[in-house]
């Protein structure tokens, strides 16, 4: 016994010695020692004999051991983990190889009660996880919460790492290990058969849907499905309703489907890429320190797809390039037939803008395959979702691995009624310019060219980009007016702004749909070569932000289109949301000619038999918003300021006092 306690003394002095840091620089992994633990299963072979259905000598319960488990009837999947499902109870046969790397756990709604507020298909949580070996009996399940980081040969890396303990979600003990494949063995049916803030409903989503208790008798975990790469978990949870909850809660109680897809992230981030503010990304912040420094850095770095040319000299040369992995989305299969072409147009608008950043053919749109293998809920695949939903509206989400920002995946969300929302749009701002826009029941060419604007919009936002609220100011307000002009150029630089038509038009002008509609435009192009240009020549991220920030400042001193106003949630009065020209007052003006054409012509336009004005109503309503909006332009003037982040400017100026002069 004292050569074996030796002999393990020394093994695990090698595994402290030499163990490999995979999930970053703050924790060291280890694997569990497959002598060590041949001999634990063993002795626990011994202990156990004479013993029957799980339970010890005095009837106490007593997990059985992996091989007791593997020789009972159950269903087996091989995959990224080997899942096993054993009287009623899951396991996972977790690889050593996948200790420390990084899992994505992304979890959305299947099947909700009516009127619960949210819909199937929709996020309800996401969380970066990854499993940490603490000793031969336990397996831990930790969180990713990293937000500072420091070199590893630095001093104050040591510190650092000390400091940033991330929170553990699970500890799950190991019932044993098939030395063959490397894996141990751990029960996760408590991980998603309860609520937990990583792989179901979280606490606060919890309160706010008016969700009680859960209801451990009718909750159930329906299938775990494995693939290489992700595993995708369906459960079945009640709960009590609380008051005030949806009306299918008149039971007590309410149903809801979940499905938690948990991916294997890349063993190697992509490069992050460092935010300018000049150009409209959505971030991640993190905060740098190092040994040279008297203040910390704080920067932040921009979510983007990983896009990299199949052939790199041909890339180098300037020639349009395929990318290894494009971006694909898929549409939704509940989504009716007709918006479909649209939709897809709307997706591959965003060729023309990545052109500029040397790929061909990288966002691609494709119906959903009639494959029983592929599911819309899995977090490997990109889809637009049509959801049954009267919300007038739609959104574009990301689902980022947090380490470098890398977007994963995205599911556009797109309720039914936003079609509902374009009708009000286009007869408001251009009943009187175009003939298709005078009535409620617009022809399906034409709402489907609005719904297409509306998926180029929300494709933006998957790809990284936030609205630029003041895309808009890059037009002269009497350019709006100029057939020849707006048709060639755009009424707008983006389809990030919120300028939803040429509202300024006039019907004299003659202007057709070209000039009336937004498109991918200048400024995106300009955004996704920035952000998506593959850029190998520098050393790291500090490199190419230096680099990066140069070229932009020449670019935009040469080019006022593609300046960036932010989401028009400040004082600057050129960046407010729906407006448009540089003189918004002139605009609003110009706005106010078209309202009184539509107010007259409204009973024609709204007109229902049997003496109905549902219609009218509703289309009266939005051309008294469309009014306020119009004064509420003019208003931001009185006192704005502009905030400047362009070339050669100042950083503020005072909003000139000629703009409302008049007033």
């Amino acid at each position: 016994m004292t050569i074996n306690k030796r002999l393990a003394g020394c093994l695990l002095a090698l595994m402290f010695g030499t163990g490999a840091g995979l999930a970053s620089e703050r924790y060291v992994y280890y694997a569990v020692n497959d002598s060590t633990d041949q001999q634990t299963t063993a002795d626990k072979d011994k202990n156990n004999k004479g013993k029957v259905d799980g339970k010890d000598a005095k009837g106490n319960d007593k997990t059985p051991s992996y091989e007791q488990l593997i020789k009972k009837k159950g269903s087996v999947q091989e995959g990224l983990f080997t899942v096993r499902h054993i009287d009623d109870k899951w396991y996972f046969e977790v690889p050593d190889s996948v200790l420390g790397r990084y899992l994505l756990a992304v979890t959305r709604f299947t099947a909700v009660p009516q009127n619960f507020g949210k819909f199937a298909g929709e996020k309800v949580n996401e969380q970066t996880v990854y499993f940490q070996q603490r000793d031969n009996n336990t397996l831990l399940l930790r969180a990713y919460v990293l937000s500072q980081v420091a070199d590893p040969k630095s001093k104050i890396s040591r510190t650092l790492t000390a400091s940033t303990a991330d929170p553990i979600i699970a500890a799950f003990k190991v019932i044993g290990r098939n030395k063959g494949k490397h894996t141990q063995m751990v029960e996760v049916t408590p991980l998603f058969a309860k609520d937990n803030n990583v792989v179901s409903v979280s606490t606060s989503d919890a309160k706010q849907l008016k969700l009680g208790g859960l209801q451990a008798d009718r909750t159930f975990i329906d299938t775990m499905k494995v693939y290489p790469i992700n595993v995708e978990v369906a459960t079945t949870r009640t709960y009590g309703s609380l008051e005030g909850s949806a009306p299918a809660s008149r039971t007590g109680s309410m149903t809801i489907g979940l499905n938690t897809s948990i991916v294997l992230l890349p063993e190697t981030p992509m490069q992050r890429r460092i935010w300018d503010q000049r150009v409209g990304y959505f971030t991640n912040k993190y905060t740098i320190f190092n040994d040279e420094q008297t203040k910390t850095d704080r920067e932040e770095f921009i979510s983007r797809f990983r896009l990299e040319p199949k052939d790199k000299r041909a890339y180098a040369k300037g020639k349009l390039t395929e990318p290894v992995k494009p971006i694909v989305f898929y549409i939704d299969p509940a989504t009716p037939k007709k918006w479909v072409p649209y939709l897809k147009q709307g997706i591959e608008d965003w060729n023309a803008a990545f052109e500029t950043a040397g790929f061909k053919h990288a966002i691609q749109a494709r119906d959903w395959p009639d494959d029983p293998k592929m599911s819309v809920d899995d977090a490997r695949f990109n889809v637009l979702r049509y959801l049954p939903a009267e919300i007038e509206n739609a959104y574009g989400p990301r689902i980022v691995d947090p380490r470098s920002g890398e977007i994963i995946e995205s599911h556009i969300c797109w309720y039914h009624n936003v079609m509902n929302l374009l009708t009000k749009w286009y007869l408001t701002q251009c009943g009187p310019l175009d003939k298709r826009a005078q009535t409620v029941h617009m022809d399906d060419k034409l709402m489907g060219e609005l719904v297409r604007f509306v998926s180029s919009h929300e494709v933006g936002h998957t790809l990284g980009l936030r609205h630029n609220m003041g895309a808009s100011h890059a037009t002269p307000v009497e350019k709006l007016r100029d057939k020849k002009w707006v048709e060639e150029h755009g009424h707008t630089a983006s389809i990030m702004d919120y300028a939803r038509f040429n509202y300024v038009a006039q019907p004299e002008d003659g202007i057709s749909e070209r000039g009336l509609f937004p498109r991918v435009n200048d400024y995106d192009k300009w955004a996704i070569r920035w952000g998506y240009q593959y850029r190998p020549e520098f050393k790291d991220e500090k490199d190419e932000k230096e680099h990066l920030m140069t070229e932009t400042t020449a670019i935009l001193a040469k080019n006022p289109r593609l300046w960036f106003g932010g989401e028009g949630k400040n004082e600057d009065p050129r960046a407010q949301r729906e407006d448009l020209g540089d003189d918004n007052v002139k605009a609003s003006d110009y706005g106010i000619k078209n309202l009184k054409r539509i107010i007259v012509a409204l009973p024609a336009w709204t007109k229902q038999p049997n003496d109905q004005y549902e219609d009218r109503m509703e289309m009266w309503k939005s051309v008294v918003s469309q009014f306020n909006r119009y004064t509420n332009h003019v208003l931001k003037n009185v006192g704005g300021r502009y905030l400047n982040n362009m070339p050669g400017q100042k950083p503020y100026e005072v909003a000139p006092a000629q703009k409302v002069g008049t007033l």
